[in-house]
């Protein structure tokens, strides 16, 4: 074997070729027996005359480790098993179409089991969070009828509008009938929905029964609705039905006759409620008509009572006058009679 020493400072490194790696490396591994469970891949017989082995891989995600095993104790190809046996690291030859100079992990083993494989667990949507609920009284009251859309199966709208006409209601919302088949047409729609101008408000109704679940507690759909910071309602079920949606909605119902009910109510409440505020504008100028008459009134009194007063004091001041001029003739007609001839004193 050929050598060659590099003297570098006080270190000397010697050049070796990969086939002497192979015998310089040590490794550790577990000698008691072990279990591994995974899918069997790239299952293979061998046989060199006088013995026979099945080699393989099992793989679990994105792991795997090479397997050996008698044929009599040998898995599938695909199948879920669970090997036991014994770790061994070798170097890797041709056989298992490995490069050499590298190393290889084999459980030598056979199959004790097998297992069922269960679909990945998908992550959990996080939700987002919500700002202040508004109640369907409180929107009603804000918005007009038609600026809240709701999302509906042909019963529910039904329904609704039964309710609303029971209530003598001639104004309707704004229905627009969906598939709660398909999660993706209705998200679909949800988002095209949400694009129109008008659109104030949702409201989702669906008879209960079997399904609904598709549509109230997809975290994508009530997702969509939140991120869109418009209020939602929710009747999709019965009192029984409940689902995630209902949980995260503005206000939830019992069933699709009671989101009627209650839009019927809320309606005819801003109704009475607006007609009070017209009679009270109404009763505020009737009492501000009479204010003004009633100053008109006063003005008009007061420049008569001035010129009732400014009468009397002259009256007054005539009277003096003449009752002193009365006084003075007399005085002077006693002054005079002496002086009368036919005066007889």
């Amino acid at each position: 074997m050929d050598r060659k020493s590099l003297n570098e400072g006080n270190i000397n490194i010697s050049t070796i070729t990969p086939d002497n790696l192979v015998d310089l490396l040590k490794f550790e591994r577990p000698t008691d027996p072990i279990s591994i469970q995974g899918i069997a891949q790239n299952v293979t017989p061998w046989t060199n005359g006088r013995a026979s082995y099945v080699y393989g891989r099992l793989v679990l995600g994105v792991a795997s480790v090479g397997f050996r095993t008698l044929p009599e104790f040998a898995p599938q190809e695909g199948e879920a098993v669970t090997i036991e046996g014994t770790l061994y690291i070798a170097p890797a030859n041709k056989a298992n179409e490995d490069r050499r100079a590298t190393f290889q992990v084999i459980l030598r083993g056979k199959v004790v089991g097998t297992w069922r494989p269960r679909p990945p667990v998908e992550p959990i949507q996080e939700l987002p969070t919500r700002d202040a609920l508004v109640s369907l009284d409180d929107f009603i009251s804000s918005n007009d009828l038609a600026d809240l859309t709701i999302l509906v199966s042909g019963t529910a709208q039904a329904d609704i509008t039964r309710m609303l006409s029971d209530e003598g209601l001639k104004d309707r919302p704004n229905f627009v009938e969906v598939n709660f088949g398909n999660r993706e047409k209705f998200l679909s729609k949800l988002r095209e929905l949400n694009m129109r101008r008008g659109v104030h408000g949702f409201a989702i109704a669906r008879g209960g029964g079997g399904g609904q679940k598709l549509i109230g507690d997809s975290r994508e759909i009530i997702s969509e609705l939140i991120t869109v910071k418009k209020p939602f309602y929710v009747a999709i079920g019965h009192a029984t039905d409940l689902s995630l949606i209902d949980h995260h909605a503005d206000q939830s119902f019992h069933s699709p006759s009671g989101l009627g009910a209650a839009i019927a109510r809320a309606a005819k409440s801003v109704a009475h409620r607006r007609e009070r505020d017209r009679e009270l504008v109404e009763n505020k100028r009737k009492v501000q008509q009479l204010t003004e008459r009633l100053h008109t009134l006063e003005d008009q009194l007061q420049r008569s009572s001035s010129s009732r007063r400014r009468t009397a004091l002259f009256s007054w001041s005539l009277v003096a006058a003449i009752t002193l001029l009365q006084g003075l003739s007399i005085a002077w007609v006693f002054d005079l009679l002496p002086n009368m001839p036919f005066f007889i004193r």
